[in-house]
């Protein structure tokens, strides 16, 4: 039980670092798109400003900016894959901590118990049973 305690542990924090890249990941593609929307905006002349307007860079904006969409889709996508398993892993390791003290309580109450039945033996041979 410990070994399995221990193994979901590993398991569950190699698994924390690949979510923490994927959330990275997922930033970095936010910040992308944000920039190429921006560059858009600005090469097709939408921010107001026409001194910036440059319609031939437009096409390659536009291509930049749906290429970190694809990127961002993919992102949220494995973000959403590894936070899942995440929840996962962290109930199974709730349910092998608990069972493995689940299993010592239940020693224990064995133990207890079994001193318990010493007792009302020796309680019986004695003649002292309250039956």
């Amino acid at each position: 039980v410990e070994a399995k305690i221990q193994s979901l542990g590993d398991e569950l924090s190699e698994l924390e670092k690949r979510h923490q890249q994927n959330v990275d990941a997922l930033q970095a593609a936010f910040k992308s798109r944000a920039e190429w929307e921006e560059a858009l905006d600005v090469y097709a002349g939408q921010d107001g400003q026409d001194g910036y307007k440059d319609p031939s860079l437009v096409p390659k904006a536009e291509a930049e900016f749906k290429r970190a969409e694809a990127v961002l889709a993919e992102a949220k996508k494995k973000a959403a894959e590894t936070e899942e398993l995440l929840l996962m892993r962290r109930q199974d390791l709730k349910q092998a901590e608990a069972a493995a003290a689940g299993k010592d309580a239940m020693n224990i109450g064995q133990v207890i118990l079994l001193t318990e039945l010493e007792d009302l033996i020796v309680q019986d041979r004695r003649g002292e049973g309250g039956g």
